[in-house]
């Protein structure tokens, strides 16, 4: 687990809420609310989901070899 790795997943995750805000045509305070939940939804599957989980979404197979 790294910093940058949390760090992407929280902004993935507020990137895919805001995407999902601005579809449902949602005013800004409930868009920026669900840009940040989101954010959090995924901020904490990155950091309670198993190392090899992890590995895979940062595109590291070295474990592979």
């Amino acid at each position: 687990m790294t910093v940058e790795g949390a760090a992407i997943a929280a902004a993935t995750g507020a990137v895919a809420g805001l995407g999902y805000a601005l579809l449902e045509d949602r005013d800004l305070r409930r868009s920026i609310k669900t840009s940040i939940g989101l954010g959090l939804v995924v901020l904490g599957s990155y950091l309670f989901s198993p190392a090899g989980l992890r590995r895979m979404w940062l595109g590291d197979y070295s474990h592979l070899d």
